[in-house]
């Protein structure tokens, strides 16, 4: 068996010609190959879908006709999950989370920012084409604030999941998922805590407005746990420099930034300062009386 001598960069590297379907069918031949791809997972193909929201139920029902499409409505019961939430590998990071509820504690952690209106029903809305065509919609309801460790495993599995996942398309002007949380799960993870998305809307902005921190929240997400072709906002290039200065300068996470503002004169000096000494960052240019940035 010549394939089981190669070293495993070898191994690695022949694996990463495989697409996300060939990949789950060499899976089911054997423990060798389930082990290996599993090992390597974030380094392999992603199961595409083709959008990602997170959005009250309602509004969800409202936008989609899910009398024409078919959709399945998925609602976790905690014991459906009984595994270790980590292994003996992060002892410090279990204690920590042991605490949170140890000595009848009330720890109530929100699943998704901004925190007001979670007590309503919210949802997350996975759609997945199929050969360009068939369209099936997954409906997740996760608990929205986590009381328990039981509540804990659910999350931790179905965000899992979705990092291992690519979304042509992606919302997350509702709500984002707690950034707080997502770096307890996943700050040592082999599999980071990032969304991978092709195409990232955020300008259809609700909640996020009714609080200065929560926009700010908003793009930390943006910066930290989304890796994307594409971002577009409309409202708050102007009033976040800080972090749009951050953004610019992450030529590796960024294809394009798009900005309909004409007036950020600060910004496009601080990219035309990075720019000219020659740093990695995002190309800019002007089209049609407005700046966009591009990666090179």
């Amino acid at each position: 068996m010549f394939f089981y001598s190669l070293p495993t960069e070898a191994k690695l590297d022949i694996f990463k010609c495989l697409n996300y379907e060939q990949l789950s069918s060499i899976k089911q031949t054997n423990l060798f190959f389930r082990d290996f791809i599993n090992n390597f997972e974030g380094k392999l193909a992603r199961e595409e879908l083709f959008n990602f929201t997170i959005d009250f139920f309602k509004e969800i029902s409202n936008n989609f006709n899910y009398e024409k499409i078919p959709y399945k409505y998925v609602r976790p019961e905690a014991g459906n999950f009984d595994f270790a939430l980590f292994d003996e590998q992060h002892n410090e990071l279990n204690e920590q989370i042991e605490e949170m509820w140890s000595n009848g504690q009330q720890k109530r952690i929100p699943l998704y920012l901004p925190d007001h209106g979670l007590l309503y029903n919210i949802v997350i809305s996975l759609s997945i084409v199929y050969s360009n065509i068939e369209e099936h919609n997954i409906i997740l309801e996760l608990p929205t604030i986590i009381r328990n460790k039981k509540q804990m495993k659910i999350v931790y599995h179905y965000l899992n999941r979705l990092f291992n996942c690519s979304f042509v398309f992606a919302d997350f002007g509702q709500f984002i998922f707690n950034p707080e949380l997502i770096k307890l799960f996943f700050e040592n993870a082999t599999i980071p805590g990032k969304f991978y998305v092709i195409n990232n809307w955020t300008h259809k902005i609700k909640n996020w407005m009714s609080k200065p921190t929560s926009t700010d929240g908003l793009l930390k997400f943006i910066l930290d746990n989304l890796v994307r072709e594409t971002f577009s906002n409309e409202e708050i290039m102007k009033k976040y420099r800080n972090i749009l200065f951050l953004i610019i300068m992450r030529g590796d996470k960024f294809n394009e930034v798009g900005s309909l503002c004409d007036e950020l004169t600060e910004l496009y000096n601080f990219y035309f300062c990075l720019y000219s000494r020659g740093k990695k960052v995002l190309k800019c240019q002007w089209i049609a009386q407005k700046w966009w940035l591009i990666l090179n």
